[in-house]
């Protein structure tokens, strides 16, 4: 063989040799592409602190947070937050108590707007611990009230007997902070259990003579009944907007160990159905943007998923096996990430999960109460 012979066999070999080691590692270098995970806002503190810190968190990125504004609130103070984006810009409102409670007071908190520029706060005698909610149209929702008169157990029977207490819902405009009341009544609590179609919130109305399920319209004031008098006993509110159904947890009976997850139609056109009913208290349904809806296994066996359209229909695992009661609290923009607290009897875990390629990041960080607020809206910078 010649020299130019040699050369071309050697040009030929080189260039097979590139083909072959490129085609191998093609799926290495898929592989160990990183997950780009969205950010998310989480409320940060210490357990007994008065300051809490609004952070934004970026899983996996090289610089992983970045402190968006703090709070100074009352020692210890439950902190609850919800995320959403005014003209563009990242604004968190949050509930957080600005006294001690004393006795069974309810009431000690405050509605905090943060943003930019800090935190300000828009309005007291908020109900503690609880979430302000945010309609699809961008109206902010609190509850508040006034505690009503201790009342002694029943003379006869010794049974304890619910206090009554002025309840209140309150709408915040997101641009001026200016507060007007949607809604007053009395009872033991006018729960903003979700959020519905426009400006309408659903209200889980608990009273002495039972339980309601209204509609409120932030604009306009009305209120739309859709179910009620039932039992007390109903809980973890979503809302499934493609079928304008609400899906949601009850017992199925006064002290039954049963629990079910049901639909109602938003409309109240018809009874609720039962998709799934378990022995478990912990069931905590939500619904995903694609229909199906996340759940905590019975069993403490992991998340699973339920097709809400398929009632009695066995709910399939959505996540590896793990033990712990596992509520889903929310999900990113584009749908592919869960924001999941794990509780077990020892621990507490808060993470992001990817729902394609399994992918974990935790929120938790040592000493540090950590509560998840939202995901950072899509095209929203903080």
């Amino acid at each position: 063989m010649d020299r130019i012979q040699r050369t071309g066999a050697a040009v030929v070999l080189a260039a097979c040799l590139a083909t072959v080691l490129a085609t191998r590692s093609a799926p290495i270098a898929q592989r160990r592409a990183p997950v780009i995970a969205p950010a998310v806002v989480v409320l940060e503190a210490r357990p007994d602190s008065d300051e809490t810190t609004v952070r934004v968190r970026f899983p996996g990125a090289v610089t992983p947070t970045m402190d968006f504004a703090r709070v100074t609130h009352a020692p210890g103070s439950a902190r609850v937050g919800r995320v959403t984006a005014v003209g563009g810009a990242l604004v968190v409102y949050g509930v957080f108590a600005e006294r001690e409670a004393q006795g069974a007071a309810t009431y000690n908190s405050a509605l905090f707007r943060v943003d930019a520029a800090g935190a300000h706060r828009i309005i007291g005698d908020v109900c503690d611990a609880s979430a302000p909610l945010i309609t699809a149209a961008g109206t902010v929702l609190v509850q508040r009230g006034r505690d009503g008169l201790e009342v002694p157990p029943d003379p006869t029977s010794r049974a304890l007997r619910e206090r009554v207490d002025a309840l209140e819902i309150t709408a915040v405009d997101p641009t001026s902070g200016s507060t007007r009341t949607l809604w007053s009544g009395e009872g033991q609590i006018a729960y903003l259990a979700c959020a519905l179609r426009g400006e309408e919130a659903l209200v889980y109305h608990v009273t002495s003579s039972g339980a309601y399920l209204f509609g409120l319209d932030a604009a306009t004031r009305i209120v739309r009944p859709i179910l009620g008098p039932f039992d007390p006993l109903a809980r973890d509110f979503s809302y499934d907007a493609a079928r304008d159904r609400v899906v949601y947890a009850r017992a199925s009976a006064p002290r039954s160990r049963e629990y079910e997850v049901v639909s109602l139609d938003a409309r109240g056109a018809s009874l609720p159905t039962v998709l799934l009913r378990a022995e478990s208290d912990h069931l905590m349904p939500r619904v995903l943007a694609d229909g199906t809806v996340a759940l905590s296994l019975p069993g403490d066996t992991g998340l699973g998923e339920l097709a809400v359209s398929l009632a009695g229909a066995r709910p399939s695992a959505l996540a590896p096996a793990s033990t712990g009661a596992h509520a889903t609290l929310g999900q990113s923009p584009d749908g592919q990430w869960l924001a999941v607290r794990t509780t077990t009897a020892r621990s507490e875990t808060l993470v992001i999960a990817s729902r394609a390629s399994g992918t974990r990041y935790a929120l938790d960080r040592p000493d540090t109460l950590t509560e998840f607020a939202g995901f950072l809206p899509a095209g929203v910078t903080p």
